[in-house]
């Protein structure tokens, strides 16, 4: 008879949640001067922890709204403001996609301040 068992919480929780996520990356795409679709870039995103590395956010892509996509705009608007590191939970007149994993072992009470903080 074979018994299975059921994983150690605290064991899971040993492993950083963020260093167990996969590497999402970001594809830029633009026009070359004939007009023609191409990729631009290729970004590597990273994933900050928060609340004991129980939560992540992996920020994609930010803008004003509306976005000014001529001469890739919206993109240096975006690096911008990721290199001076004051981008909020929510952007005031703008756009933020954002990737968010919750460990499973979170506890209710942390997940319920993430969802009234914004």
């Amino acid at each position: 008879m074979s018994s299975s068992t059921t994983p150690d919480p605290q064991a899971l929780r040993s492993s950083p949640l963020s260093s167990t996520l996969p590497s999402p990356t970001t594809y830029l795409t633009g026009y070359d001067a004939s007009g023609k679709s191409i990729l631009s870039s290729v970004r590597p995103n990273q994933w900050k922890p928060f609340e004991n590395d129980e939560m992540a956010f992996s920020q994609v892509y930010t803008t004003s709204f509306p976005a000014d996509l001529n001469g890739d705009k919206d993109v240096a608007f975006h690096d911008d403001l990721m290199a001076a590191g004051t981008l909020g939970l929510v952007r005031k007149d703008g756009v933020v996609c954002r990737m968010v994993c919750l460990s499973a072992l979170a506890s209710w009470s942390e997940c319920a301040w993430l969802t009234v903080t914004g």
